[in-house]
Parts: structure tokens; C-alpha cells; sequence
């Protein structure tokens, strides 16, 4: 192993585990030198990213079991990993926000592969949380989070949201603009789910609503907001191809994600005792005519309440359901069933590292 050069020993070692890694850099300095480099987090993330094995299944809000290969391993976390769960960036950084047990508000970015976090404060926010989403559009860009709140202390109806969102970065220049508040959404006639992660496609950040008219309240459209990162702006919602009437009786809205680089959608409906599940994915994002069913999950597979945990790179995707039941392989995908009844969630094992976060940026929102 002497011999070989730094560049072909870090290409043979960003193939392994994170596990692994930690333990070789106490080989020598050499190791340590290249595996700390960021150059190679940088390798190790992009063949990360498209290995199954680099996947782990967790729960956001337990804390002890994360799985490992299909195997429940221990996993400790951080004390400052309180209050919100806001969502995981797709390099591997899990992140939380707590507002109500201390003061100021409180952020923590996790790496649950390393065992690293970093925790920020904000002064100046207290608010009650609706939706969310962390993360970053491209490997070069700042990690953001994106809230939709209600703001606490305030005389306004309830019936108004804002959506804000924060930079977080390791810059220390000045940054007042890169601070962005939404107008108030009006809420009359749209129902959240409370607590939704968004689901992050072309820049443009996802919830998954259901739409009421005001003059036919048992007439409801299951529909997306979207959040434009780029643009910071909300957009038109956009058509689901679920239907409102039958998911109400199985798991509330729905749920929404990304198969393959397109929104997907996973409608339900019961026939008799049994719960069967449709998969749809939009070919042409935007294009309310392409939403495309992708396979159907039968009744015969005895599944129960059905939620998109995640999608590796080779098609293997997690779902959640509160039945048991045998994987199975449906076109060109391998659907793997994870029996839980808590709230599930896929990150990717990386090297990057939570500490060089510096400094968040934010500013109380203001009516627009």
C-alpha cells in the first residue's frame, strides 16, 4: 500500500463505508491526509450517492435504531437534534430546529454517519412550524432551509402562512440579501399536513395540499405548493393525480417524492378489506397530462398505510407500511418494505461535515 500513489489509494478507499474510513485514519498520516482531504469527501460523496449500500433507513425522531443493510444498528443522538425535524440535504446532513424548549432558536445540522453536528442560533423567531425543507440545489450552492410558519405573538388569523428561508454557509461576508420572505399564503381554502417535508425537483421545492371550495366543501383537489429556491417565489399549484375522496380514508393527502428525476405520487384506494397502491411519476414536469402510472402495489402484498421513504441510484426504492410483508420487483424497481410505525426517513452515508457551517442568516418576516 506504500507504494501506490495518493490518487489510486484514495479511489480505492472512497469505495468503502464511512464506518471503515474513520477507522483508517489512524493508519498513518498519509491516510488520514487523503481521507480528510476534500477533494476525496468530495469523491467519496458522488459514489456514495449512487450505491444502495450507502443507504440508511432512520428514524428522525427516536433515538437509537437506524438500518444498516437491512440490520438495526445503534445510533446516538446529538442532545441539541430537538424540537422540528426539518429535513436531509442529499449529501447526507440531517437537520433540526427547536423554537420551544429553548431560547434563541436553535438549529442543528447533523452528520448521523460521522457522528458530527454543528448547532446555530437565531435571535428573534418564535413561530409555529407547518411545512419545511433543508438542503441545497447543486454540490457548490449554500444549504437553505425553507419554513412555512405561523408566526407566535402576533393579532393575525390563522388562516395566513409564511414562507421564509435562511442560508447557511461558512462565509462570514455580509449577507442581508440573501435573507428571503414570501407574501402571507392564504389558508382558507387549503388544508396542510402539518409537519410536511418538501420534496426538492428542479429547484423548485414541493408540499403536498388539498384545496376546498368555499362553495362545495366535499369538492377537493389534491395539489402541490411550490417554493422556487432560485426565484423566491411561490408559485401555481400544480395537479396531483391523487384522489382526494379516497386517500382521506387510507393516510390523510397522500404522499409525494422523486423517482428517477420526476415527481411521483402514490395514490391509494381500498377494495373491500384491502388497501391497493398506485405509483405515478410525471414525465414532463409541470404537464398535468403526463402523470404516468408506474406500477400498482395489489392487495396480495397486504399492505398497510403506505409512505415513499426514499430512492437509491439503482432503483431500489424504501417504502414505509404497518404490515409485514416480503420485498418485491415490479418492472426495472425493487421495493423494499420496512415495517415501522413511526416516521421513516433514507439519508446516504457520507464524509461531509456539519463544522464548517458558520453562520445562519435570518430576519423576522414582515407582511408582503
Amino acid at each position: 500500500m506504500q507504494q501506490l500513489s495518493a490518487d489510486i489509494l484514495g479511489e480505492i478507499l472512497s469505495s468503502l463505508h464511512v464506518k471503515d474510513l474513520l477507522r483508517f485514519k489512524s493508519v498513518s498520516k498519509t491516510w488520514n491526509s487523503i481521507i480528510s482531504s476534500q477533494y476525496f469527501i468530495n469523491l467519496h460523496l458522488k459514489k456514495s450517492i449512487s450505491s444502495p449500500s450507502h443507504c440508511r433507513i432512520f428514524p428522525p425522531y427516536s433515538v437509537s435504531l437506524v438500518y444498516d443493510d437491512i440490520q438495526q444498528v445503534e445510533l446516538t443522538w446529538p442532545e441539541e437534534a430537538t424540537g422540528y425535524f426539518i429535513g436531509i440535504s442529499s449529501d447526507g446532513l440531517v437537520c433540526y430546529m427547536d423554537n420551544i424548549s429553548v431560547h434563541p432558536t436553535r438549529i442543528c445540522v447533523w452528520n448521523p454517519a460521522t457522528r458530527v453536528s454543528k448547532t446555530l442560533n437565531i435571535d428573534g423567531m418564535k413561530f409555529h412550524l407547518l411545512v419545511s425543507w433543508f438542503g441545497r440545489e447543486s454540490s457548490d450552492d449554500v444549504y437553505k432551509v425553507v419554513l412555512g410558519i405561523w408566526l407566535i405573538g402576533k393579532e393575525e388569523p390563522r388562516n395566513r402562512m409564511q414562507l421564509i428561508s435562511l442560508s447557511i454557509d461558512d462565509s462570514y461576508q455580509d449577507q442581508d440579501s440573501r435573507y428571503y420572505s414570501t407574501p402571507e399564503i392564504n389558508l382558507d381554502e387549503l388544508v396542510i399536513k402539518f409537519n410536511e417535508e418538501g420534496k426538492l425537483l428542479h429547484g423548485i421545492v414541493h408540499w403536498l395540499v388539498t384545496q376546498i371550495s368555499a362553495y362545495d366543501p366535499n369538492h377537493a383537489k389534491v395539489l402541490m405548493l411550490t417554493y422556487n429556491l432560485g426565484q423566491k417565489t411561490v408559485g401555481e399549484l400544480m395537479p396531483t393525480p391523487i384522489n382526494s375522496h379516497e386517500m382521506h380514508h387510507i393516510t390523510g393527502i397522500g404522499v409525494i417524492g422523486v423517482i428517477d428525476g420526476c415527481m411521483s405520487a402514490i395514490q391509494g384506494y381500498c377494495e373491500g378489506f384491502y388497501e391497493i397502491y398506485e405509483v405515478w411519476v410525471m414525465k414532463e414536469y409541470g404537464i398535468k397530462e403526463s402523470w404516468t402510472k408506474l406500477f400498482t402495489i395489489p392487495s396480495g402484498h397486504n399492505v398497510r398505510n403506505l409512505e415513499l421513504v426514499g430512492v437509491s441510484g439503482y432503483g431500489d426504492i424504501a417504502f414505509r407500511s404497518r404490515t409485514r410483508h416480503d420485498n418485491v420487483t415490479e418492472n426495472i424497481y425493487t421495493m423494499n418494505f420496512f415495517t415501522n410505525r413511526r416516521y421513516i426517513r433514507m439519508y446516504v452515508e457520507t464524509l461531509v461535515s456539519p463544522k464548517r457551517l458558520s453562520r445562519i442568516t435570518a430576519i423576522a418576516p414582515t407582511k408582503g
